[in-house]
């Protein structure tokens, strides 16, 4: 199965469980750390990202993704294949999940490891997420917009992460990203 087609089959499956009304809960290829990095599917509200490994990829940026997606997501899922299985079970952090590709004909995901919650969010990192005229937006839903119009993305992000602690900015960054278009689902 291409990306695409495990990205289609994934939200189908766990949209069959969400206890939610959201129409278009996922992003996809939501750029993290100011375009350094892609999560490839994100349900915005929990902030729980859904990495894709098929048997098409190679397990080299797996370290470094995991690095990113730990600083910035409650939840991480990694969807990979048979063929990955024992490797990134050593590889990733004990409290991502991990979920088997369903194999051809089939369309039923096995889920391997649940994932846990994430309590080492980095408010730097989770700001980076917004674009320059979300990050305005949070400030003016703080009384703080007043200035901050000229400012650079990297000032405003700064900003946002001395201003706002860390739940209340998670729920500002889920709205933000919620507003977004790209959703698949």
């Amino acid at each position: 199965m291409r990306e695409q087609e495990i990205k289609r089959a994934l939200i189908s499956h766990l949209n069959r469980y969400r206890k939610d009304e959201f129409e278009f809960p996922y992003l996809d290829e939501l750029k993290i750390n100011g375009g350094e990095g892609r999560a490839d599917l994100v349900d915005v509200c929990p902030m729980h990202c859904y990495e894709i490994k098929s048997d098409l990829d190679t397990l080299a940026r797996l370290r470094s993704q995991g690095g990113r997606y730990g600083k910035i997501f409650d939840k991480v899922t990694l969807v990979t294949s048979e063929r990955h299985l024992a490797n990134v079970k050593a590889m990733v952090p004990a409290w991502w999940g991990i979920m088997l590709i369903p194999k051809p004909g089939k369309m039923v995901f096995q889920r391997v490891r649940y994932s846990r919650t994430n309590r080492r969010i980095d408010k730097n990192s989770l700001v980076s997420l917004l674009d320059k005229q979300e990050a305005l937006a949070v400030l003016a839903r703080y009384g703080e917009a007043h200035g901050w119009k000229s400012k650079s993305l990297y000032i405003l992000h700064q900003k946002l992460a001395e201003l706002i602690p860390v739940e209340p900015l998670k729920a500002e960054v889920r709205k933000c990203l919620s507003e977004r278009q790209g959703y698949m689902g």
